[in-house]
């Protein structure tokens, strides 16, 4: 009896102990509590240091923009977050333990104390395993090429915003210019109207060409303004701090891309934008899901070893746990995850599709767009310097006057101004091109690997 009660005994304090062991190994939970209270103050007391060389490039916005952005800052979050699942997928299913005791007033003279234990091991392998973790690695792979899409979509905002506010700058010179020489002009017809010069009509006329300067200098003051906000939200900085820094200028001559590089682009953006490897990923993950379903129509297997001390006696039992499949042998799931392949299919197939009429279209656009612009370059403002000119001849040989003549002076700035005008459209066509085709510039490529190699994986 008394030997009994010490086998008791010893149990008990080995069961305690290892619990004592289990719990000391514990992570324990640290609370971190946001303060969104502290982000409109934290946001405006940014600063923005400029490049050295002191005008900001494309890729000096780029590199800001991926430091800065809470967009970016988030889908990082988002691929380490499904890389720690990713691994955590590989932790093996836990144990379980059975721990049972009993009393007996009528144990005939033995023990009155019975004890056993049992463990309960999941067995992970096979099929299930494999399907498992594949959904779990894919998930990271999804994740990363999400990064990925986060990163150009800031530098596809940057680029624009870059293109929108060049032009704003450039044209909004000559409008100004503009505007003067039409407010000049519309004030002396007006005296002339009211001297009996003209008549009312021609006042009119200036009139409606002034205000029709006037909104435009307007409308490039909101071009401007618009373009600085954009280009503040993509850095993550006040719009304060965007208004006041200098843009490194773009090229005038732009050159069209050869058709076979064109042609060789095209096939490559089908096939390696992240976006349609995003859809690859999609299916892949619905093809392992379909493979996980289809494992599950055999039994889950749990092995089951125990000890037990029944009243003096030492026993080792031993069971084996089958989880059985649905009673339809999960053909309900095995159909729903069918449908869900072939819908990931389509999504490609849609994707793909996508990809290619984009390119297609950005190109025309920029064929159309350079065309503009060249015409702008090679006839509209000639034609409208030649008239300028004849206009000037005209007024110092008494065949013209002067309010003629800043009509023509007027006009020319008009061509320089469409000329500018098609110059924005080219380059924001190069842009959306560029988008199509996921094709950025050397140096903004090399920001852009380094940025996702920094996020722990560069494949």
């Amino acid at each position: 009896m008394i030997a009994a009660l010490g086998v008791g005994s010893k149990a008990r304090l080995t069961v305690l102990a290892a619990a004592l062991a289990a719990l000391g190994a514990c992570v324990h939970y640290e609370p971190q509590p946001l303060q969104p209270d502290r982000l409109v103050a934290a946001h405006d007391a940014q600063t923005l240091p400029g490049p050295p060389q002191g005008r900001w490039t494309d890729a000096d916005l780029l590199a800001a923009a991926i430091q800065r952005s809470a967009a970016v800052r988030q889908a990082e979050a988002n691929y380490r977050a499904a890389r720690a699942a990713a691994q955590a997928s590989r932790t093996p299913p836990p144990l379980s333990l059975t721990l049972v005791a009993e009393y007996s007033r009528d144990a005939g003279g033995t023990t009155p104390w019975l004890y056993s234990g049992l463990l309960g091991i999941p067995l992970d392998f096979g099929s299930k395993r494999e399907a498992r973790l594949g959904i779990a690695d894919l998930g990271a792979v999804q994740a990363l090429y999400d990064y990925a899409e986060a990163l150009w979509t800031v530098r596809s905002v940057v680029v624009h915003a870059h293109i929108e506010r060049l032009a704003a700058e450039r044209e909004a010179v000559l409008a100004q210019q503009a505007v003067q020489l039409r407010a000049d002009r519309a004030a002396k017809l007006e005296n002339r109207i009211r001297s009996g010069e003209d008549a009312r009509p021609a006042g009119v006329t200036a009139a409606t060409e002034l205000a029709a300067a006037q909104r435009r200098v307007q409308d490039l003051i909101n071009r401007r303004s618009v373009a600085d906000a954009t280009l503040a939200g993509a850095l993550g900085v006040p719009v304060g701090l965007v208004q006041t820094i200098s843009l490194d200028a773009l090229p005038n001559v732009i050159d069209l891309p050869p058709t076979a590089n064109l042609v060789i682009w095209r096939q490559e953006a089908a096939l390696r934008r992240r976006d349609v490897l995003r859809t690859v990923a999609d299916y892949a993950v619905a093809e392992q899901t379909l493979r996980l379903e289809v494992a599950k129509q055999y039994p889950d297997v749990q092995l089951g070893p125990g000890y037990t001390f029944e009243r003096g006696q030492h026993k080792i039992p031993f069971d084996l746990t089958l989880t059985l499949p649905p009673r339809d042998l999960n053909r309900a799931n095995i159909r729903s995850a069918e449908a869900k392949r072939a819908q990931a299919a389509a999504k490609l197939d849609a994707v793909q599709t996508a990809v290619l009429a984009g390119v297609d279209q950005s190109t025309i656009a920029l064929i159309g767009a350079k065309a503009g612009l060249d015409r702008a370059i090679n006839q509209d403002i000639p034609l409208a310097q030649r008239a300028d000119e004849a206009a000037r001849r005209a007024l110092g040989a008494g065949e013209l006057d002067r309010l003629d003549k800043q009509a023509a002076q007027a006009a020319a700035i008009d061509a320089e101004i469409t000329a500018l005008e098609g110059w924005r459209t080219v380059w924001l066509a190069v842009a959306d091109l560029e988008d199509a085709l996921r094709r950025p510039s050397p140096a903004e490529s090399a920001i852009l690997e380094a940025a996702v190699a920094r996020a722990g994986d560069s494949r």
